[in-house]
């Protein structure tokens, strides 16, 4: 049996795959979120992400998985293309975490298919949940632009299917027509006059790339997020102003920039309650490939910075890349959220 998965798994590594970095780590987050990896393997599946013969059991075993990939991959989820990440999300003040899975579903289908299909896959979670109206309200906005229509998220932590709790719908801002991303933010939230003013506020100075809705099991009402580039002039004072707001053990301190971070790789969320429509968190996310870290010429390792507050993450920097990190008050509570890709 041992020759035989070892045959297995080497007839694997020609196949398009995200081996070995994306399947480590898949075990390291399941490992790290206290659940089985085979409560991955559906989730993979109807998403197009786990290789058919991946999860052979006479080849492989029930502990390795195999993701699909593309020598011409359009997943704009990491910047190294591959179509999965997943989040520690850290809480300083109390040093609670947990895992969430985020996918590109059907990356590397055609633009139509795509579109269909995740449209289709992001009705059922939500109607499963009790929100087929919330999909409804979706669905006859979108578009198929060719970057892909959305992203789906669900935790990790003390659930058996990621998607079964709760699911976050992120939405490509280039799906929405028109004046889509505030009509779709305005038709899935209560009237709400100092969500209008923000919004009047910083939309003339800003890009809208991303609509999050997330929606727990029904009757909950669904919780909406707004994610913004800025112009280069405005990063500065937003970054001086959130500093102001963050405790010392979620610090800035993790990054320590040198120079003006990039306005291409700051993103801005704006959070809304789900019972009233009023902002109520915000959160930072910071890009950290190569461009971003040489052009905010980082003096310390974000990696070491992380792993000497939460130690326990360590299988997850040695299975992946850190790609983003997210800093974030009010809404959810003050956390850190670190987004891992797969090598590649």
């Amino acid at each position: 049996m041992k020759a035989e998965q070892h045959r297995g798994k080497h007839q694997l590594t020609d196949m398009g795959l995200i081996h070995d970095g994306g399947g480590r780590l898949c075990q390291a987050a399941a490992t790290l979120a206290g659940c089985n990896i085979n409560n991955l393997v559906p989730v993979l599946e109807k998403t197009g992400l786990l290789q058919e013969r991946a999860f052979d059991h006479a080849t492989c075993g029930s502990d390795t998985i195999a993701l699909r990939t593309s020598s011409q991959s359009q997943s704009h989820l990491n910047e190294n293309g591959t179509p999965i990440q997943f989040c520690l999300s850290f809480r300083p003040e109390t040093g609670q975490s947990e895992i969430r899975l985020l996918i590109d579903p059907f990356f590397d289908a055609g633009t139509r298919d795509r579109h269909a299909r995740s449209l289709s896959l992001a009705r059922q979670i939500a109607g499963n949940l009790g929100h087929a109206g919330v999909m409804a309200q979706i669905s006859q906005r979108c578009i198929a632009p060719a970057a892909g229509t959305l992203w789906l998220a669900g935790r990790l932590t003390g659930s058996a299917d990621p998607f079964q709790s709760g699911v976050a719908i992120y939405l490509n801002a280039e799906a929405l027509l028109g004046d889509g991303v505030i009509d779709l933010v305005n038709a899935l939230l209560p009237h709400n006059a100092a969500r209008e003013q923000l919004l009047a506020q910083w939309m003339p100075v800003t890009r809208a790339v991303c609509v999050a809705v997330e929606l727990d099991p029904a009757p909950s009402m669904p919780r909406v997020k707004l994610y913004l580039r800025m112009a280069s002039h405005l990063t500065s004072g937003m970054l001086a102003e959130f500093a102001a707001t963050q405790s010392e053990q979620a610090s800035f301190d993790i990054l320590k920039p040198q120079a003006p971070w990039p306005a291409t790789g700051l993103t801005l969320g704006l959070s809304f309650s789900a019972s009233t429509g009023s902002p109520d968190g915000i959160k930072l996310d910071f890009c950290l490939c190569r461009k971003c870290r040489t052009a905010a010429a980082l003096q310390v390792s974000p990696e070491r910075q992380l792993l000497s507050r939460i130690p326990r993450a360590a299988p997850l920097f040695d299975a992946g890349t850190l790609a983003l990190l997210g800093y974030g008050v009010a809404g959810k509570g003050q956390r850190i959220n670190a987004y891992f890709a797969p090598h590649r």
